[in-house]
């Protein structure tokens, strides 16, 4: 009840606080004459009532890029007499000032005087605008709004006289326009197309570039981001990352045992996509599997990832080398049986990272192939630490130095590079490597520039009326292509053409791959499960099972490894595709068993760490200059 009574009171209060406050202009009356230069002398008399603890008047001006207020004077007018405001100390009655964000005020009352009740004030200002005609071609469009539409009252009677000098045409002079009971956001726009006929050109008009001028900008800038483009292109063709893929039709038995069969499967999996991770994992474990050295299952969990359970078959000392170091490490304290739960409980205080135990002997195995190590320096990176620089300099310059847009243009034109910049050279380096899915990675990448070359676009096919000038303009192509190229040249791989080859044939076998478990009948051998697993397409063994498993129960396969590479006296002519041969999960599960043992081999975290337009000022708007608000403070 106390709340409800006190919410009343609050309401009660706050009604009759607004209504003790207000103010409204019986009359506004606007005397103004465009003189032979375009300049706008403005005399407005406002007339007030006041009603409340004003302080007094306060008049809003909207000044427009390209636009200059030139505040003559303000006048108190007590009947017949005419009384100078004093400019500055806005703590004295009968001055005024006008503030840095174009905001006349004037003191009517002090703080200490009796409030307003129905008290009438007049005022009257004189100001001049230049600017407020913009075209070219002597075209010059004029669109004032000789009322403050951002104001608290109504006018209730409000009288235009507008005249032009004799020098100018296009509209009627002199104008008189009567309007009555304007509430706020009501205008009064004066629009024309006016044309000079004076001796000499007026001086205070804004004189518009020809909208050619952005449009063959915008051609230069478009030719430059296709030649940065096609560049990228070629050299990346050149170094052997685009194309170079053997055609699945050439691929048979004797090229997959010389290209893929002759390392072993997790050194393949960490060789086509140049990482080592929870796919080499499963790839090894997939590998003991096949060797018979331990026995894997899997227990499937609603909408988690399935527990896989392992047993050791042999003695682990029989398991040497960095296969026997991952088994030391899934089965600790001497253990025969584990499986993920009991992994992540052994190590949940101080981590396990299995790829990091694999890495540097996949690495000495893989150093054995013709410039493996080798890194090349495919980017000139001086050149683009002197080009961004000077670019940025240009930007700055011609913002510091032009007009307002121009510096609005600029301050846009930084912000959204830089933001661009930083996230494409972070997507560029996770992507430079990669060899599959080009045009997608490429496209992924060159997106983060489009939040800057789209709104320069923009402003370049808009640039007339934004008021930007010829150098600002050609200041933020060279901008934006000098992000661009910088992005792009972050893209660019730095491995050496014969490496590339060797990881495109590779590519090449997955594709393989990946074409045959969409067939029906498979040209597979169930010994190459640990290879498709180390190619990360267990899910592809799982969707070809969904496919065809019910209706397919033995495939013969003309193309089974014969015995080479790490899978040497294992593999026999003649053999068929299961999917897996009954192990890894069963006939029918090898997908939730890659699934699980991805889960495996991604090793179990330490405690702690990480797991792995605005646009410019100057736009179109309902008139060209004046509006602006008024009222009091």
């Amino acid at each position: 009840m106390f709340y409800r009574l006190f919410l009343f009171l609050a309401l009660v209060l706050t009604a009759a606080t607004a209504q003790s406050k207000s103010l409204y202009w019986p009359a506004i009356t606007v005397d103004a004459q465009l003189d032979k230069n375009g300049i706008l002398h403005v005399s407005e008399t406002q007339t007030y009532i006041f009603n409340g603890d004003w302080n007094g008047g306060e008049r809003q001006f909207n000044i427009r890029a390209g636009q200059a207020l030139n505040l003559e004077g303000v006048d108190r007018i007590d009947g017949s007499k005419i009384i100078p405001l004093t400019r500055g100390n806005l703590t004295a009655v009968d001055h005024f000032d006008l503030l840095k964000d174009s905001k006349l005020r004037w003191r009517s009352r002090l703080p200490t005087d009796p409030e307003f009740e129905n008290t009438e004030l007049t005022y009257r200002i004189r100001y001049t605008l230049n600017g407020i005609l913009r075209g070219r071609n002597n075209h010059f469009k004029l669109g004032h709004d000789f009322v403050f539409p951002d104001r608290q009252g109504d006018i209730k009677h409000f009288t235009l006289h507008f005249t032009l000098d004799p020098v100018w045409s296009g509209i009627q002079s002199p104008m008189t326009i009567n309007e009555d009971n304007l509430e706020p956001g009501r205008s009064t726009i004066v629009r024309g197309d006016l044309q000079h006929h004076g001796t000499a050109p007026p001086t205070s008009v804004i004189v518009l570039i020809s909208p050619w001028i952005g449009y063959g900008i915008f051609v230069l800038l478009a030719a430059g981001l296709v030649a940065i483009l096609l560049r990228f292109l070629d050299l990346e063709r050149k170094a052997g990352r685009i194309g170079n893929l053997t055609p699945l039709e050439e691929i048979d038995e004797q090229w997959l045992n010389k290209t893929v069969f002759s390392m072993p499967p997790e050194v393949i999996g960490a060789a086509w996509d140049g990482k080592t991770g929870a796919a080499e994992i499963a790839a090894i474990l997939a590998t003991l599997e096949h060797e018979k050295k331990i026995k894997t299952g899997i227990q499937p969990r609603f909408l988690r990832k399935p527990v896989m359970t392992m047993q050791l078959l042999v003695d682990r000392k029989s398991i040497s080398g960095y296969h026997g170091s991952v088994i030391n490490k899934l089965f600790f304290n001497g253990r025969v049986n584990t499986d993920t739960n009991a992994i992540k409980e052994q190590y949940k205080n101080k981590g396990l990272d299995l790829a990091a135990i694999i890495e540097k002997p996949i690495e000495q195995h893989l150093s054995n192939l013709a410039k493996w190590t080798v890194k090349t320096s495919p980017v000139n990176w001086k050149v683009d630490m002197i080009v961004m620089p000077v670019a940025f300099v240009l930007l700055v310059l011609t913002g510091v130095w032009g007009s307002d847009n121009d510096g609005a243009l600029a301050s846009t034109e930084a912000f959204f590079g830089v933001c661009s910049l930083g996230l494409a050279i972070i997507a560029a380096r996770f992507h430079c490597r990669a060899i599959d899915n080009l045009p997608l990675r490429f496209a992924f990448v060159v997106a983060f520039a489009l939040p800057l070359i789209i709104p320069t676009i923009h402003y370049l096919l808009e640039a007339s009326d934004y008021l930007f000038r010829f150098p600002a303009l050609i200041a933020a192509v060279i901008w934006n292509l000098a992000i661009f190229n910088l992005i792009l040249d972050a893209l660019r791989i730095d491995e050496e053409p014969e490496k590339i080859a060797v990881r495109k044939k590779l590519l090449s076998a997955r594709s393989y791959f990946m074409k045959q478990l969409r067939s029906r009948t498979p040209r597979l051998s169930d010994d190459w499960f640990p290879y498709i697993i180390a190619f990360g397409l267990g899910s592809n063994v799982d969707s070809w099972f969904r496919s065809y498993s019910k209706t397919t129960t033995s495939v013969a396969t003309e193309n089974s490894p014969s015995s080479s590479g790490s899978f040497s006296g294992n593999s026999t002519s003649g053999s068929s595709w299961t999917g897996g041969g009954g192990s890894f999960g069963g006939a029918g599960a090898s997908g939730s068993w890659a699934a699980a043992a991805a889960a495996v081999g991604a090793g179990v975290s330490s405690p702690g760490s990480s797991s792995g337009g605005s646009s410019s000022g100057g736009g179109s708007s309902s008139s060209s200059s004046g509006g602006g608000g008024g009222g009091g403070w």
